[in-house]
């Protein structure tokens, strides 16, 4: 398994080789202090950064068998010479076996580590459909108190993004976001407080409610200006936000024009 980010050079360094030990060198000129042959049990040997191929950047902390095989590849383009790295906060050697690897880094042998893996997923796909199946469940009430905080032109989109939303990944967390920030403006509260309901969702999921907030309150507009607000000191509203927000100003208008029966 060849490795781009690691070249001969870093391999060299790594490499335990026996035959030093005939030759004594310093510290500095050896540049390995006393790590050309394994230690005692009991013995404890300091090393230096340096001396030790850093694989964290290479692999993420679950890919213990990755870092196995990782290891096991080195050595063996170096002629079976024991070679050492540090993963994360554990320092590894291609003479470990995978469970003593494992033990290192999760304090389980492989076996065990696969079958606590496997029940934690059973526990997470049990869970995804507890929580699914209450989203549905929940759907039309969800709908159905959108649709009094909306313009009746777009009850019909509403229901549509519902009805998508009941099933993603966030299994219908933002609606109830989207609802409460809602209820919040058209209840009065300023800006400052209905922003408050947004700090719970992170990343896409902030997005999507900010955004289904623009499309469908009816003061978005002002709501998603308000919520940028803060993030727009290192990351500027886009041209496209603006325009968006411009867009949907106007056909807010239109439809408020619209209920109060004037065309």
């Amino acid at each position: 398994m060849e490795n781009p980010h690691l070249n001969d050079d870093d391999l060299e360094r790594a490499v335990v080789d026996p035959d030093r030990e005939k030759e004594p060198q310093s510290n500095t000129e050896s540049g390995w202090e006393d790590l050309q042959t394994p230690p005692p049990p009991d013995e404890k040997v300091e090393q230096s950064e340096e001396d030790v191929i850093d694989m964290s950047d290479e692999l993420f902390i679950y890919d213990a068998v990755k870092a196995k095989a990782l290891l096991d590849d080195m050595s063996q383009r170096n002629g079976g010479k024991v070679v050492i790295a540090k993963f994360y906060d554990e320092t590894l050697r291609s003479d470990m076996t995978e469970d003593e690897i494992f033990l290192a880094i999760f304090g389980q042998t492989k076996a065990d580590y696969d079958k606590a893996e496997e029940e934690r997923l059973r526990q997470y796909a049990e869970e995804k459909k507890r929580t699914l199946a209450e989203s549905e469940r929940k759907m039309p009430e969800r709908i159905e108190a959108g649709k009094r905080l909306i313009y009746k032109a777009r009850s019909k989109e509403w229901e549509k993004w519902v009805e998508n939303h009941t099933h993603s990944n966030y299994t219908g967390e933002e609606i109830d976001t989207v609802l409460e920030i809602m209820q919040l403006l058209e209840e009065g509260a300023s800006l400052k407080e209905a922003k408050a309901p947004l700090a719970a969702p992170s990343g896409a999921g902030k997005d999507i409610v900010r955004r289904a907030v623009l499309h469908f309150s009816k003061q978005g507009p002002d709501f998603y200006r308000a919520s940028r607000a803060e993030e727009s000191k290192y990351s500027p509203l886009t041209r496209a936000e603006r325009i968006s927000i411009a867009k949907q100003k106007l056909a807010n208008a239109l439809l408020e024009l619209r209920e109060l029966g004037i065309k």
